[in-house]
């Protein structure tokens, strides 16, 4: 409802008009409903901004870990790459011939000792 705050005429003393205000009609005991409704506005309003808060927070954690992740895996795939190096290198035919004649107890032979066709 829409209040009126028109002046008018109280009352006359020795000559002089008091003016006085009228009272809106039927709004005045709304009051509680407009407090209650602050209230509920202020506290979601704060539930938004820690949420807020908690939800960046939460994103800053995350891609931290992100990186962090991303830098072990960049690790890992440098030492997949030498130790994938150094398997083909250990089977190798010459790596396996060298290994057996160890064991035999050969020798690689000299410059002397090697013919060619």
């Amino acid at each position: 409802m829409i209040r009126e705050y028109s002046a008018r005429p109280m009352a006359t003393f020795r000559g002089v008009t008091v003016i006085g205000l009228r009272r809106g009609s039927g709004a005045s005991h709304s009051g509680w409903l407009w407090q209650t409704t602050g209230i509920i506005v202020t506290g979601a309003t704060a539930l938004a901004v820690v949420a807020s808060l908690w939800l960046g927070w939460q994103i800053r954690q995350g891609l931290a870990e992100l990186g962090q992740l991303r830098q072990e895996q960049v690790t890992i795939s440098e030492r997949h790459r030498l130790l994938s190096a150094q398997r083909d290198a250990l089977l190798s035919r010459e790596a396996i011939e060298a290994k057996a004649a160890a064991r035999l107890g050969l020798l690689p032979p000299t410059d002397q000792q090697r013919r060619t066709p």
